[in-house]
């Protein structure tokens, strides 16, 4: 018969078969764990754990492999906290990596980011677009560093570019000055430019204009005809012909008239608006 003895630990009998026994065999596994982690822990341990572990995987590298993206699309979540545990310990070592692996594999990594490009065209472009209407102030300040530094050779891209593609220029010019946008920008430019030959000056901006031609809602304030905002153009109330030089025109020293009413006017002038004129220019000291 078996001799039962009491256990050091906890004090459950256990059957002494061999001689000299003093732990049950709950404890003596618990005191095998921990010696297990100590030495696992020691210097010694980890050195011998390192060199088994690199041994095993060159010669089970597919094993290795397979097991590991399994244990990853199973547990994303762990996976995602060991990441970010690792960058915070670590925050230089996916940059030295990238750039290691890119000088060995150069060839294949662009090869592969061809192909990525290719398949997600829209996906990118798509994210692009948000990321630059988020970011508009940024990239407006990034180009124009670059502009800068790189003036000439952007100059001669461009003239290379136009000189090889004017038919499409053209076409292009052409549809911008038939939209509503371009007719607008083209009668503003032209406006500025006999503006310039009496060295006149407009002290207000495009989209003054603009409001003060809503505010007539189509309907010419000399003839009283609807004629619609897209047809409505700039008068100068004093003509630019019967102007001092160097003279200022403010948004209230301008009105909108339909085309036959501002040609019909030319530069015809009252004796009320000469006493205008007059008093403005007086207070500019250009008389």
């Amino acid at each position: 018969m078996d001799k039962k003895i009491n256990c050091i630990i906890c004090d459950k009998e256990t059957s002494a078969k061999r001689i000299g026994k003093k732990y049950c065999r709950e404890c003596l596994k618990k005191k095998a764990q921990l010696r297990k982690k100590k030495y696992l822990n020691s210097s010694k341990g980890k050195e011998v754990t390192k060199s088994y572990s690199k041994r095993y995987y060159r010669e089970n590298a597919k094993k290795c492999r397979e097991s590991s993206k399994i244990w990853a699309n199973n547990n994303e979540e762990r996976r995602n906290e060991n990441l970010k545990r690792f960058k915070e310990r670590n925050p230089n070592y996916f940059k030295e990596w990238n750039k290691k692996n890119w000088q060995i594999n150069k060839e294949k990594e662009q090869q592969r980011t061809r192909e990525y490009h290719q398949k997600n065209r829209g996906e990118i472009l798509k994210k692009l677009k948000e990321y630059r209407k988020q970011n508009k102030d940024y990239f407006k300040e990034k180009w124009k560093e670059y502009y800068k530094i790189n003036k000439k050779k952007l100059l001669q891209r461009k003239k290379i570019w136009n000189e090889k593609n004017k038919e499409h220029n053209k076409i292009v010019r052409t549809k911008y000055y038939l939209s509503p946008r371009g007719k607008e920008i083209m009668s503003h430019n032209n406006r500025l430019r006999k503006i310039r030959k009496r060295n006149a000056i407009h002290n207000f901006s495009l989209g003054d204009w603009k409001n003060k031609v809503e505010k007539t809602w189509g309907i010419c304030p000399m003839c009283n005809k609807i004629v619609g905002i897209e047809n409505m153009t700039l008068d100068h109330i004093f003509p630019i012909s019967k102007v001092p030089v160097g003279f200022v025109y403010e948004i209230e020293d301008v009105q909108p008239l339909c085309h036959n009413c501002n040609s019909s006017k030319n530069n015809k002038i009252n004796e009320n608006e000469m006493k205008l004129l007059i008093e403005s220019s007086t207070k500019q000291g250009l008389i």
